[in-house]
């Protein structure tokens, strides 16, 4: 042998050694002692194998032992690990040497122990044979031959399930499939009839450098033509292109492009024809009418002359077909040029207009708000000897609809009838949709009754209209009316119905009603759009019923299957964080991220913005945190949201302090942060930080606007500096801005303080003259002003003028008035009282103030008989004796 003792041929010859030799027979003792060394030897090294043996199995045990008692191994399992223990006992073989018993690998399909056959395996390992789960645990590492054969065998039977599963097996296993493996999944997908899936695996498979059978490929095509699946054919449409053969047909790739056309998706058929002309497929001129009609319908205008240039580029010849919906879709966009090129280029091309072209023009006209030019479409339609149809009426009623012309609208209407033809409901909806659009809702029921009378049937549309005038007039009541009507009229309810119901609620703060509503429409099965859902909410949140806001939503989203873009959310975080409910806000924006919709920057912007603008600082900055933590980078919006809220809820150095922060993280400061800062010291009257933040900003290469200007202004003219006041003021002019109404009414207060009752009154008649309306805070000033110096006859003059300004007056002026009535020498006692009544008379409620005025003018008796007399209820009396 080898020259050295190998204990392994042992046990492969069962110890059968024979040391017979000749030679040495005759030395017995030296026989006996080498028998003796190689049986010592033999038993050691048996023992030792052995005891390896043993070793090895109890590691073995304790590994299904553990198994078995962990959670993630069912009981069911646990019992049958102890019987695949006890059957994998060493066994005697021939040579009466124990060995191993082989557990062969086997599909687990027909071994009746995975998801397929013998239920579902509980833990992490779901979907994974017991037998699998053996080999792994007896640190058995399988490869991707292995993991193929039984990809292979699934995708054979069609069973796309275990194929996935044996798939998903090794990706965890950090085994990377290749292009075969994908291409056995494709055939597998294609067996079962799953587009989607094949079309996945194919261009995996592609991608792997795998091409998939050319002949399933197209069989895939022709079917996910046929059931519109758009997104697969793409797949198995590019792989045949790149393909050397089997290439897709004609036949198919209209299909193809006549299911975009169906769907409306515009940007599929896009990228079809470029597909198509890559692999120099040209579409035919019925399937190029389809796309330019589908553009049209949806006043594309843009698309539907692509596909039409596309069309001239692959050599197809155009027809009147084609011109007339170019200029329907220049109809549907209202612009009138292009409608009147494309038929001169229709023309041009020899081909004679028909009644359809004129129509689509006098549209154009009509959504242009050109009633001359649709006049004249209507007139050259009769020169080319062209009998008129109620089409091209409706049109021209239209026409004069939009723009509001109801009478020309009447006229019309009236002359096509004289003619002999018969108004469609097309018609009728047109004239009611004018009145409606006029406002006058009681014309827009009669032309209703006249549709009926004329045998009309009305359609949904026209109850749409009508619903739409009622909640537009705040007309609940006729809202709902014409809703209950509709069935009546064989028409069932549709979206739009159900929108201006809920939305006609929600205007009037009738949330009981608008939930009823939204009741009634999922019982219906309709489907209200995401805009009605998204309005309702947000009453619900104003009116501070932030359940049922919830509810109406997550019923959307639930049973409606509506999905909500990110600016809903926004606006819906932003209503509840003005009211302070931070966990309300923190719902929503949850809510948006389990949608898939993850909230960006400029939400946490809005929700700061809103939690400022509502006091609430530390929300603000709670906030602000949250943002970070969500891996979300602060800009300098961030930054300028949360100065404004910590300037205003808690004080201009904590603002400062936020300024230092975002200079820190690299911002540079902008216009609205110096605004911001100025409208912050200037709101706590610290005037030399106002002008000091101006200044920074002027030096920062900020131009300061008016908002600027105005906030120092306004901060010298509450102090009582109407000479510094006035400076800011001229500054602002020198600067070649023109102060607001806000600036002229800051500087009119401050003039009235001081008891400069001229110049105040200059300054105010300086804002008619530059082109502004006087605010009522601006008559304010003015009348207070007089009524501190006791001049009853000029606040009166000025409240007098107010009123005749079309500014109605409120409680604060009236007490202003009675303030004069009672600073006077002697006191207006008389005009007093007449101003009281007048004041009741005009529906404004007296306050504390008032009574107090009122009392300091007439005295505490007389005042209880004319709040007698007038009916004013006795707490306030009892409050304007705490008062007195």
């Amino acid at each position: 042998h080898s020259g050295r003792f190998q204990p392994r041929m042992l046990l492969q010859r069962g110890c059968r050694w024979s040391f017979v030799d000749a030679a040495s027979q005759s030395d017995k003792s030296l026989r006996r002692h080498k028998l003796t060394s190689l049986r010592s030897l033999t038993c050691v090294s048996a023992l030792v194998l052995l005891l390896t043996c043993v070793a090895s199995f109890a590691t073995l045990l304790r590994g299904f032992v553990d198994v078995g008692r962990s959670k993630s191994f069912p009981a069911r399992h646990r019992r049958d690990t102890r019987r695949l223990a006890r059957a994998a006992l060493p066994r005697k073989g021939k040579d009466g040497i124990k060995l191993p018993k082989p557990r062969p690998i086997h599909d687990p399909s027909e071994a009746m122990d995975w998801e397929e056959g013998g239920g579902l395996v509980d833990g992490d390992d779901q979907g994974l044979p017991r037998w699998f789960l053996e080999l792994n645990i007896a640190g058995f590492e399988p490869d991707l031959k292995f993991y193929s054969k039984f990809i292979e065998e699934a995708s054979e039977r069609g069973d796309l399930r275990a194929a996935e599963r044996w798939l998903q097996n090794a990706k965890r296993a950090g085994v990377v499939p290749d292009g075969d493996t994908c291409g056995c999944l494709f055939r597998a997908a294609a067996k079962t009839g799953d587009l989607e899936a094949a079309a996945k695996y194919a261009a995996q498979a592609a991608n792997l450098g795998a091409q998939p059978d050319h002949v399933v490929l197209a069989d895939l095509l022709g079917r996910s033509a046929a059931r519109g699946k758009l997104s697969a054919a793409e797949v198995f449409f590019k792989i045949q292109i790149l393909g050397k053969e089997d290439r897709p047909d004609a036949t198919t790739y209209s299909t193809l492009l006549g299911a975009t056309a169906s769907s409306g998706d515009l940007a599929a058929a896009e990228r079809w024809l470029q597909l198509g002309a890559a692999a120099g497929m040209s579409p035919g001129l019925p399937t190029l009418v389809n796309l330019m009609n589908a553009a049209a319908s949806q006043g594309n205008l843009t698309t539907a002359e692509a596909f039409f240039e596309h069309g001239r580029r692959m050599g197809v010849q155009h027809n009147l077909v084609s011109y007339n919906i170019l200029i329907k879709a220049a109809a549907r966009t209202g612009i009138l040029e292009a409608a009147e090129h494309w038929f001169e280029t229709a023309c041009a091309e020899g081909m004679k207009p028909t009644l359809v072209t004129f129509t689509s023009l006098v549209a154009a006209a009509a959504r242009a708000g050109e009633l001359g030019a649709a006049h004249r479409w209507f007139v050259r339609a009769a020169e080319a000897g062209l009998t008129y149809d109620i089409v091209i009426y409706t049109a021209l009623i239209d026409a004069a609809a939009r723009l509001g012309d109801v009478g020309a609208a009447e006229r019309w209407f009236e002359r096509a009838v004289n003619e002999g033809l018969r108004p469609t409901v097309v018609t009728f909806n047109t004239m009611i949709s004018a009145a409606s659009k006029a406002g006058n809702v009681q014309a827009a029921e009669r032309w209703f009754e006249k549709c009926k009378d004329a045998g009309v049937q009305p359609n949904v549309k026209t109850f749409d209209i009508l619903m739409a005038a009622t909640a537009r007039s705040g007309d609940q009541t006729a809202t709902a009316r014409w809703f209950e009507r509709a069935p009546e009229s064989g028409v069932k309810p549709d979206s739009m119905m159900y929108k201006n119901l809920l939305l006609s609620s929600v205007r009037k703060g009738d949330l009981e009603a608008a939930e009823t509503w939204f009741a009634r429409a999922k019982l219906d099965g309709v489907q209200v759009e995401n805009s009605t859902v998204a309005a309702m909410t947000l009453a619900a949140i104003q009116k501070e019923d932030v359940p049922l806001a919830t509810s109406w939503f997550r019923d959307a989203s639930a049973s409606m299957g509506l999905n909500f873009s990110i600016e809903t959310y926004n606006a819906l975080a932003v209503a509840t964080a003005r009211q302070g409910l931070q966990s309300v806000t923190e719902a929503w924006l949850e809510m948006a991220k389990r949608h898939g919709v993850a909230p960006t920057i400029s939400t946490y912007n809005a929700v700061i913005g809103a939690s400022g603008r509502s006091g609430n600082a530390s929300a603000a900055i709670e906030w602000f945190d949250r943002a970070k933590e969500c891996g979300l980078r602060p800009d300098l919006e961030t930054f300028n949201s949360v100065i404004n809220a910590v300037g205003r809820g808690i004080g201009l150095r904590s603002a400062e302090r936020w300024f230092a922060k975002a200079m820190e993280a690299g911002h540079r400061p902008d216009m609205v942060t110096f605004t911001t800062l100025v409208g912050i010291a200037s709101q706590q009257g610290d005037l030399q930080s106002a002008e000091g933040w101006f200044n920074a900003g002027v030096e920062a290469g900020v131009r300061p606007d008016v908002v600027m200007y105005t906030a120092v202004i306004c901060c010298a003219a509450r102090l009582g500096k109407a000479e510094l006041a006035e400076e800011w003021f001229q500054r602002a002019l020198s600067a070649g801005l023109s102060p607001d109404v806000v600036a002229y009414t800051a500087l009119v207060e401050a003039n009235a303080r001081a008891g400069n009752m001229v110049r105040a009154e200059d300054l105010f008649l300086q804002i008619s003259s530059s082109e502004q309306s006087p605010a009522l805070q601006s008559f304010s000033a003015v009348i207070n002003g007089h009524a501190r110096l006791g001049d009853v006859e000029s606040a009166a003059r000025w409240f007098g003028e107010m009123e005749r300004n079309g500014v109605a007056a409120t409680a604060v002026q009236y007490n202003q008035l009675l303030k004069a009535c009672a600073e006077s020498k002697p006191r207006e006692a008389a005009f007093a009282e007449e101003l009281f009544r007048r004041m009741l008379e005009s529906g404004v409620a007296p306050t504390k103030g008032t009574l107090q005025a009122l009392k300091w003018v007439v005295g505490g008796k007389r005042l209880l008989d004319i709040c007698s007399q007038a009916g004013v209820r006795q707490e306030q009396l009892q409050e304007n004796e705490e008062i007195g």
